[in-house]
């Protein structure tokens, strides 16, 4: 049995380096949407027992609740690996042999990717990994079982995950999916993002802001577009994720 974990920060403090380009009122909106965006691809991907928000954050905990998922409560978080293992190993006494941690601010992440990464693991101990944009960090990793290596998030958390796992002995498979490699954190994220098109409340949530040219703003979408979209891709019907816009 695996389940999607996703740790999650205080959405009213989100996204602090965006704040060049986006008031805290936007921040706020853009990591709300963002997070329901992610919430929505994992509920519509197959081959996972449940989702799992862990989170010290009443907004986030309502937000999570109210779209399915499972919450841990954390007094605090001290850092995304602390959370990570925490909620792991309460998943682990509950008898969960796997846990898919996945970020709530990467909106492309598609149901394929996902299904790439339930599906590309072997018999435990094992990990697969999807690295993040520049390589260097961890945007997805299977853990089987949840606590077979300890969490290592932050700088060059890919290597250090991986190093983990060969200190260990486990299999360890590394895949890169480009929708959930993309992790929205700073103004380069942002204009990435907008540069590739967007749908879902993601999309919505940009074409409502006065987007500075340093962003990289764009032509808003539309809602229509957006709904049309997003309808496809929950119903199976394209392999992209609500973000890639192809059309």
């Amino acid at each position: 049995m695996t389940k999607v974990l996703i740790p999650v920060k205080e959405v009213g403090r989100a996204k602090a380096r965006l704040a060049p380009v986006l008031t805290t009122a936007q921040r706020r909106a853009l990591a709300t949407a963002m997070l329901e965006d992610v919430l929505d691809v994992a509920r519509a991907t197959p081959g996972h027992a449940g989702i799992v928000l862990v989170t010290s954050d009443p907004e986030a905990t309502a937000i999570g609740r109210r779209l399915g998922a499972e919450v841990i409560a954390e007094e605090g978080q001290r850092s995304e690996s602390a959370s990570v293992d925490y909620a792991a190993a309460l998943l682990e006494q509950q008898g969960v042999g796997a846990i898919l941690v996945i970020p709530g601010d990467a909106p492309l992440v598609s149901v394929g990717e996902l299904s790439a990464l339930l599906g590309a693991a072997g018999p435990p101990p094992c990990i697969v990994l999807a690295p993040s944009r520049d390589g260097l960090g961890s945007n997805g990793i299977l853990k089987a079982p949840p606590l077979v290596i300890p969490s290592r998030f932050g700088n060059d958390s890919r290597r250090l995950h991986l190093a983990e796992a060969a200190a260990r002995g486990v299999p360890a498979t590394v895949l890169d999916l480009p929708g959930l490699a993309l992790d929205i954190d700073g103004p380069e994220d942002l204009a990435q993002l907008l540069a590739r098109g967007c749908t879902g409340r993601t999309a919505e949530a940009l074409a409502s802001l006065e987007l500075p040219e340093r962003a990289g703003g764009k032509r808003p979408l539309t809602t229509e577009h957006t709904e049309r979209r997003k309808e496809r891709v929950l119903a199976g019907g394209e392999g992209g994720s609500f973000g890639c816009l192809q059309e």
